[in-house]
């Protein structure tokens, strides 16, 4: 699937965004910590747009494929059972709950766990 990119400015910075996107926000990142298992990591908004404001109802697939990629970005790096497990929990409510699209992206997730 192809994008197409908007450059906007952020405090004299440019930065990419999709240009179809609905909100975004341009944050500074700055490590304030780190372990050998984290960072922390300080975000200061630059600039942020709502662009359209429109309500839309919960999508509980959506919104299990957020999890899982957020619990597989983790998984990655230790091959946790315990973030598996999660991991899979959430595809499967991606798949009971969701669309075509959180099916397909419920597959493209699992593909981090092999």
């Amino acid at each position: 699937m192809r994008h197409t990119i908007s450059t906007e400015l952020a405090n004299g910075t440019p930065i990419h965004r999709l240009a179809a996107a609905e909100a975004w926000v341009a944050f500074r990142a700055e490590v304030i910590g780190e372990s050998s298992e984290a960072y922390s990591i300080l975000l200061t908004p630059l600039r942020e747009e709502v662009l359209v404001r429109s309500i839309r109802p919960v999508n509980r697939g959506f919104n299990a494929i957020i999890e899982a990629a957020v619990h597989g970005t983790r998984y990655i790096m230790n091959h946790d059972p315990e973030l598996e497990w999660l991991i899979r929990h959430h595809l499967a409510l991606a798949r009971k709950c969701g669309g075509e699209r959180e099916k397909q992206a419920a597959g493209m997730v699992e593909g981090l766990l092999k």
